[in-house]
């Protein structure tokens, strides 16, 4: 009679078949040294809308106890952008749920799936307004997300603020010497969020 697969091997099976769903963008951290886990995992979750641009997100970090499966992991959200508190906290209740139900079996992945599939059905666009008009986001308006700090903008708000940041910046030449064109830095930081316009302007545009 075959003895059962050490639970350390179902573990490492998961984390390689993990690796080979979700490449780079899974960071896996091993702590075998720690008392409280063994592994932890971090993963940057959006909707998988293959057309949409702009799209909540959450962070999802997994600690794997030194029991799992037989003891449930523990799922915390880091960097939530565009999630209100209240889908936050029933996206919580519904994964607590689903740990209970399936103690002895490895569902990292399906804890993943989980919280893409909310966000693509209960928080499909961000639950901020865009700090430029101060407007909620909707389908029916193409709206942006900067891929470094993840601020939400409507398209044609941000496409006009960066044509008027560009009219400041040449009115501002124009009233500077020519000798000192050549030394200005011309990137500009937008006041509504962490962005590097990097605008190429001169008196003659």
């Amino acid at each position: 009679m075959c003895s059962p697969k050490p639970l350390k091997s179902m573990v490492e099976q998961e984390m390689e078949v993990l690796k080979s769903i979700y490449g780079d963008e899974l960071v896996i951290e091993e702590t075998p040294d720690s008392a409280d886990s063994q592994a932890v995992l971090n993963l940057r979750i959006q909707p998988s809308v293959q057309d949409r641009t702009c799209a909540p997100s959450i962070r999802a970090v997994i600690e794997l106890p030194h029991q799992y499966p037989d003891v449930a992991p523990r799922v915390h959200f880091q960097l939530p952008r565009g999630v209100d508190e209240e889908n936050l906290n029933t996206l919580r209740d519904r994964i607590s749920e689903f740990l209970r139900e399936h103690l002895g079996v490895t569902i990292v992945f399906d804890v993943f799936e989980m919280i893409r599939d909310f966000l693509a059905t209960q928080q499909s666009i961000p639950c901020a307004v865009c700090p430029i008009c101060l407007r909620k986001f909707s389908e029916a308006v193409a709206s942006v997300c900067t891929s470094t700090c993840d601020h939400y903008f409507h398209h044609q708000c941000l496409v006009e603020h960066i044509e008027q940041s560009k009219k400041q910046i040449q009115d501002w030449l124009r009233q500077m010497p020519d000798m000192l064109h050549s030394k200005i830095d011309r990137v500009r930081i937008s006041p509504v969020s962490v962005i590097h316009l990097f605008i190429r302007c001169s008196l003659t545009d």
